[in-house]
């Protein structure tokens, strides 16, 4: 179900919309909803590159490694 927003802009903004969306053979709600598709689209890609690069910085990071078990049993053995 499609939703309608309301979107402020300044004379001269809309002029440019309607002249972009013009040359590209569009209507200026059309290009809005296809620019604002886009950039969630771009928000999303920067937002999975952020969480990759915070893997990559975890994956990194030299912890214990081991069988699970073991590392269980040596964290016991300190408390001793």
């Amino acid at each position: 179900m499609a939703h309608a927003i309301e979107v402020e802009l300044s004379a001269e903004e809309l002029a440019e919309v309607a002249r972009v969306a013009s040359r590209l053979g569009e209507s200026s709600a059309a290009w809005a909803s296809r620019a604002l598709r886009a950039s969630l689209e771009s928000a999303r890609e920067a937002r999975l590159a952020q969480q990759l690069e915070i893997l990559r910085e975890a994956a990194g990071v030299n912890g214990p490694t081991g069988d699970i078990e073991e590392i269980l049993a040596d964290i016991e053995r300190g408390r001793q």
